[in-house]
């Protein structure tokens, strides 16, 4: 019986830390400009990696990056995405973001 109740102090005491931590991440806010926490950190590649099949984990790319490629990508992204992801038009692409439709016009049905 002592050994039960000890078990359930532990349990008790690791759900109040959690709570408690969670507590403070929401009264801080959440923001992109802020450095994720350590635990932040390890939560999200924990749970990115647990979304990863094991057989396509070990698999190579087989793409090489080469400088070529690499300024093609470039241009392919300044072109039609730097309307909306660089500092300068955070302000716009955070209200346009605000009468943007539920549905994407561009989801392929």
């Amino acid at each position: 019986m002592k050994r039960r109740n000890a078990v359930l102090l532990i349990l008790l005491a690791i759900v109040i830390l959690a709570v408690a931590y969670g507590a403070a991440i929401i009264r801080r806010g959440f923001s992109a400009a802020d450095q994720p926490s350590a635990v932040e950190r390890v939560v999200s590649r924990t749970v990115r990696n647990l979304g990863i099949p094991g057989s396509a984990r070990d698999e190579k790319n087989l793409f090489t990056p080469t400088q070529e490629g690499l300024q093609e990508a470039r241009e392919l992204f300044t072109n039609p995405c730097t309307s909306c992801h660089t500092d300068k038009t955070t302000t716009w692409a955070a209200e346009a973001m605000r009468h943007w439709p539920e549905r994407s016009p561009w989801r392929a049905e």
